[in-house]
């Protein structure tokens, strides 16, 4: 037995001692700036999901919104040496992750334009945090220690140009950071203490995992598409909107009742994320009797309360990006799975159907005046997010 175990001991010694000439080939490789299509040629179904979402589209050369903002208060994405207050733009740490990792700010390099691609996660070796004694702050990339050679793999397994040969580049397991918050945690949190995309500080570490809603796994694969708030699957399950009626007299005392499903505040993600709840009352011949909001587009003076938002007091002489020096001035979006109410008295003559509609809008309306037609999709008008009848 001793002699059959140590020569089993010599086999494996060999085969390792061979593993790691072969990977020295594939690690001379700089896996930051591969292509996703390079990923894709293997993964075609991820790689078609990938290619949808906006991490695929988080860059000012492929993401219309950002180019604007970005343009304002750094400058040219095609140019080289472009700074903000004479730093490196802190934006491309999560918009453009690989080009924030060589110091580049020239985006139409390498892999750059593709944002947020395959190898900016599955590189990501450990999650640092936000706090930092020496910058005071982490951000994106910088909030992570990254893997200058292996990918990182979230299924636990070491798989490499010689132990699989389908896989042409060298992997080591990772799933504590891949299949946890943390891979996420450097981009959708705070700067400055101040929120950005304000979704993971907010969603307990030990809670529901962001890619259990985000990247559901459908025949065995993790949804690439990273399904957000441009998709109407995920926002249409976002909150739940129920009616109560009590007849008086003349008029009729409407509650409506909202609850948010979701472990994060609702709306989620950056400031100019907004929803508003329209509340109708119609006639049998569908007729609008009454509104909470008058006018279209509504303004937020009508009904303050039935306005979820998260507000930003912005440095006067900075644009809206990066959000540096700021401050909350109010914050009245629904809070992780919480429950409010919202009272009405409106006349009773002649209503037939009451209606309550959360609508979402990816964008305020300042905000779309400014952008203009430079606006690429159809992202200006709201979407409803949730909507409840009664009738009476």
């Amino acid at each position: 037995m001793r002699t059959f175990t140590g020569l089993m001991g010599l086999f494996w010694l060999s085969l390792s001692l061979t593993l790691t000439a072969d990977e020295n080939e594939a690690l001379k490789i700089n896996p930051h700036h591969i292509p996703a299509a390079t990923c894709g040629g293997c993964h075609p179904k991820i790689y078609e999901q990938w290619s949808t979402s906006m991490h695929a589209k988080s860059t000012p050369l492929t993401n219309s919104v950002f180019a604007h903002l970005y343009q304002k208060s750094a400058g040219d994405p095609l140019q080289e040496g472009v700074t903000i207050d004479g730093e490196y733009p802190v934006c491309l740490q999560c918009h453009a992750p690989n080009a924030a990792k060589d110091g580049n700010t020239k985006l139409d390099e390498f892999n750059y334009k593709e944002g947020v691609n395959c190898v900016v996660c599955h590189t990501l070796r450990e999650y640092k945090g936000h706090a930092d004694q020496q910058t005071g702050n982490n951000v994106g990339l910088s909030a992570y220690k990254r893997s200058e050679n292996y990918l990182q793999a979230p299924s636990g397994r070491y798989l490499s140009p010689v132990q699989d040969a389908a896989h042409p580049f060298p992997m080591e397991p990772n799933q504590a950071l891949l299949r946890t918050n943390r891979v996420c945690l450097g981009c959708h949190t705070r700067y400055d203490q101040v929120e950005m995309c304000q979704i993971g500080m907010e969603v307990p570490e030990r809670s529901v995992t962001c890619q259990s809603c985000h990247m559901p796994k459908t025949d065995g694969l993790a949804n690439h598409a990273v399904l957000s708030a441009h998709n109407d699957a995920v926002l249409t399950r976002s909150v739940v909107v129920t009616l109560d009626v009590q007849h008086k007299t003349d008029s009729l005392a409407l509650t409506v009742h909202l609850e948010n499903m979701l472990p994060h505040p609702f709306p989620g993600g950056v400031p100019y994320r907004n929803a508003l709840v329209k509340v109708t009352a119609y006639s049998e011949k569908d007729e609008l009797l009454w509104s909470n909001f008058t006018s279209y587009p509504p303004d937020e003076k009508d009904d303050p309360d039935a306005v979820l938002k998260y507000t930003v007091k912005q440095n006067k002489e900075a644009p809206l990006v990066p959000f540096k020096k700021s401050a909350v001035l109010k914050d009245n979006r629904l809070q992780a799975f919480e429950k409010r109410q919202l009272s009405y008295q409106l006349p009773k003559k002649d209503v037939y159907i009451v209606r309550a509609e959360v609508l979402f809008n990816l964008l305020t309306l300042s905000l779309i005046e400014e952008l203009g037609d430079s606006i690429e999709g159809d992202i200006r008008n709201p979407v409803v997010a949730a909507i409840a009848e009664m009738r009476l």
